[in-house]
């Protein structure tokens, strides 16, 4: 297409979404419709195969529509410009790379075009926390990660899930997806993580899959998916 977007935060609307993988029968995602608006931060929960990935990558643009649509400030994700969509987000997705190269490489690749920004560069490590773990094993930016190069130092599988965060929030766009951000790290770090989050989005737009219930309440909204179907769930902010 050939249409624009604006230079604020987009809202984005879905209407009688349906998708179906190529050589199955069976939508994965059947006549889903709800909004969101611009600096909401929504949840969305369900069961192993239910659909919150799909609908994260149909967001992103990343599968094509089924039938239905989704619209960014009222355009169509059919209609925009090669590229728009993409200056609108930041995406993290549990199928993450490892990069087996420099810390510092690994999380600004996501932004690789931008001068180095070496203040944000910080800023993402404190919310991961990955500052404190930089200090205490000695890490610095140009130290290889991974075996995969001569010199390389393997870490946990967490630590680079954490990296793969900090690559995302480095893109420090205006919508931000997430999906099972924190799954392979610990409880107690994650709801601390989740918090630096939300502070760090701020007034922006974040949807997040997550699995479990225990920080829903940290959302504005949380919609559940399961069979294919999705449905918001009223959250109780007592």
């Amino acid at each position: 297409g050939d249409k624009r977007l604006g230079p604020g935060i987009p809202s984005i609307c879905v209407k009688n979404l349906t998708f179906t993988y190529p050589g199955r029968e069976e939508p994965t995602l059947r006549d889903a419709c709800f909004s969101i608006d611009a600096g909401e931060k929504v949840a969305l929960v369900g069961p192993d195969g239910s659909g919150e990935t799909t609908l994260l990558r149909l967001l992103c643009g990343l599968y094509k529509i089924t039938l239905g649509d989704i619209y960014y400030d009222g355009v169509s994700i059919k209609s925009l410009a090669r590229g728009e969509l993409k200056n609108k987000i930041s995406a993290l997705f549990e199928d993450f790379v490892r990069y087996n190269m420099s810390l510092r490489k690994s999380i600004v690749i996501s932004d690789s075009k931008r001068d180095f920004d070496r203040k944000l560069y910080n800023k993402v490590l404190r919310v991961a926390l990955l500052d404190r773990w930089i200090a205490r094993e000695g890490i610095t930016d140009s130290q290889i990660l991974g075996r995969v190069q001569k010199g390389g130092m393997e870490i946990s599988a967490a630590h680079w899930q954490r990296i793969a965060l900090a690559r995302c929030l480095y893109r420090n766009r205006s919508v931000f997806f997430m999906d099972e951000p924190l799954s392979l790290v610990d409880n107690v770090k994650r709801k601390r993580i989740l918090r630096n989050i939300l502070d760090f989005v701020g007034e922006r737009t974040l949807v997040v899959t997550l699995h479990g219930l225990e920080e829903v309440n940290m959302f504005d909204r949380l919609f559940r998916v399961s069979s294919g179907r999705i449905s918001e769930i009223s959250l109780s902010k007592d």
